[in-house]
């Protein structure tokens, strides 16, 4: 008996060790539990109508630079977003610009034809307030994940596949806005 419990306390920290993003905090019943009500018959590399919502109609519409690294040290004054510190943010007060932004993300997943990787090092986010309730949609073009946190819970069935189109644009709006880009972000 103890020798299987060993054995698993092994698997576990190897699949630790892989770098896998944190595991689901909930099940499309707890999302709907919370207000929200997956599409089931959408494909998984489609932003959910709901997202789309969010991010047409939340205000403020925040556009955010992370810092991909979450073990950072956080140091006194740093913000931080979920688990990533923010290297800095901008309001998206323009419809055109926000059309754009949205139109890029949605190019994005369409053209997404791969799985995600074992990683999630969210670069970009969009950070709002729709229905009286706080959203963050955190975007990692190096592993084609979008994951969705309301009030700072993430919310599984929210979350989707991306390819790497958008993150042009999604530097320049940033970059424009002389908010800073994570330093290795050209890796992409």
């Amino acid at each position: 008996m103890t020798r299987v419990l060993y054995r698993m306390a092994a698997l576990l920290g190897f699949l630790a060790a892989l770098g896998c993003a944190e595991a689901p905090s909930d099940l499309p019943t707890a999302a709907a539990a919370n207000g929200l009500t997956a599409t089931e018959d959408a494909p998984k590399n489609a932003v959910p109508a709901e997202v789309l919502a969010i991010l047409r109609e939340g205000e403020p519409l925040e556009f955010v630079s992370l810092l991909h690294d979450d073990s950072y040290e956080f140091q006194e004054g740093d913000e931080k977003l979920i688990r990533w510190r923010v290297l800095g943010r901008t309001t998206i007060d323009d419809a055109d610009r926000r059309q754009r932004l949205i139109a890029a993300l949605e190019r994005g997943v369409a053209e997404n034809d791969d799985g995600p990787a074992n990683c999630f090092w969210p670069r970009h986010a969009f950070s709002t307030t729709h229905d009286g309730h706080r959203y963050d949609i955190l975007v990692c073009f190096k592993c084609f994940q979008v994951e969705v946190y309301r009030e700072g819970k993430k919310q599984s069935a929210y979350s989707f596949l991306i390819g790497r189109s958008p993150q042009p644009l999604f530097d320049q709006i940033l970059t424009d806005a002389g908010v800073p880009l994570d330093s290795d972000a050209e890796e992409e």
